[in-house]
Order: structure tokens, then sequence, then C-alpha cells
């Protein structure tokens, strides 16, 4: 088991009242996993993605971690005044790696996201589908165990979220990191996941379980991936 979830509820308290974000959500991940998370907008889903990774404490509940944990959200929010290749680097020069290591580790992962030729570029010339390949390997040059993801295609055109799908499946199998996908797309998850968590609109629990058990790399337009995003789709109604 590399990751538990045990009983989570969130509260948030306003000038108004409070809000139930989250009831009693346990599920567990296992090492190598690719969960997607989906529902509706307001069901909760960023908020257990900041609990996991500690960026809020929950009301109830607690979660277990076995290793690091990398967060990846919707932006890509590279340093402007970086490079490619020292926005992929940042995290090993705050941990004080030696550069030679450094500038191992770097290349090795804009290889591995088609960057190489891009590293001496800074953000604002990047296409934003290659801005979020750079967030993406800054977050597994820390070599996380636990990859949290949050929508991070969901500000992309459908051209590029396609391209993009290909390749994190592809990343996945050569990392083999633990991810953990948050999306409100049904045929994302389908395509993305090796099992889909179904929540409830808010407070969000889990409302079902969808396995996916389709041989990869999954092609989005499938027929295969559209019957189980229909299958998902219905029970978010």
């Amino acid at each position: 088991m590399k990751l538990q979830v045990n009983n989570i509820s969130k509260q948030f308290a306003s000038t108004t009242g409070t809000t139930l974000a989250l009831q009693n959500v346990s599920f567990t991940v296992q090492t190598g996993d690719f969960v997607c998370i989906v529902g509706a907008s307001g069901c909760g889903k960023s908020s257990l993605l900041n609990i996991i990774s500690g960026l809020e404490k929950p009301t109830t509940g607690d979660v277990k971690v076995q290793g690091n944990i990398g967060l990846m959200f919707q932006e890509a929010a590279l340093f402007p005044w970086l490079t490619v290749f020292d926005n992929v680097a940042f995290g090993l020069k705050m941990r004080n790696v030696p550069k030679l290591e450094q500038k191992e580790t770097v290349k090795k992962y804009l290889q591995l996201m088609h960057l190489e030729h891009f590293s001496q570029h800074y953000p604002h010339q990047l296409s934003g589908g290659m801005k979020q390949r750079v967030a993406l390997a800054r977050t597994l040059v820390l070599n996380p165990d636990v990859l949290l993801m949050d929508e991070p295609f969901a500000a992309l055109d459908a051209l590029t979220r396609e391209h993009l799908y290909t390749e994190l499946q592809t990343i996945w199998q050569t990392t083999k990191t633990t991810i953990i996908f948050v999306t409100h797309n049904v045929r994302e998850a389908a395509c993305l996941g090796d099992r889909i968590l179904v929540f409830s609109p808010r407070p969000g629990t889990i409302k079902a379980e969808v396995p996916v058990n389709l041989p990869r790399p999954r092609d989005i337009n499938h027929p295969a991936v559209a019957q189980i995003s229909q299958r998902v789709a219905e029970l978010l109604k």
C-alpha cells in the first residue's frame, strides 16, 4: 500500500456559516496505481488533494503516505525569469544536489518530455502544452513516490490534451510513479486511470469505484474508452 485515506471530512467556516466539503472519504492506493478522481465542480476534489499533500488539514480523519509527494496544479506556475533547464532544476538546487548530478538528472527528464531542444528557452517562448510538460518534469525530477495532479490539462486545447494523454501514459509506465489525478472530464479519466473514484456532489463522498481494464496506450477516442466514460457519466447524474 502506497497511500491510505481514512474517513476524511473537511468543513470550511465562513461569515455565513459552515460548508461541509468532504464527508467520510476512505480509499487506498497501491504502489504504481493510476487513480482518477472524478466529480462535479465544488465536490471537494481539490480539497482532498490539498489534504493528501499536507497543504490543508482535515476536520476529521487522517492520511497515511509511504514516501514523498509531488503536486502538480492546473497552472504550470513556472518561474518566468528562469530557463526551462533552470525551472526543472530548481527543486534539485533547493536540495543542494551536486551540480553534475543536477545536470544529468534534468537532461534525463527533458529527454523524457521531448524538451531537450528547448532547455534554454524561457516560459513565454513555450506553448501551453510545453509549459505543462516542463511543470511535470520539474515535479518528476524530485522522484516523488506519489504524484498528485489537479486538473493539469483543463486549460489546454483538445488537440494538445490528446497528445499529452499519450505522453503521460508513457511517462507513467516508464517511471512507475503512483498517480492520483483529479478531473471533471469523464473521458479523460477513462483514458488515463486504472480505476476511477466517482465523487458525489458536495459534500463529496465516494459514490462508486469503476475499474478500467483496457490495454495501454489508450486512445481517448477509442469506443471502449467512450463506453467506460458513459458509465461514469451516468453515475455522476
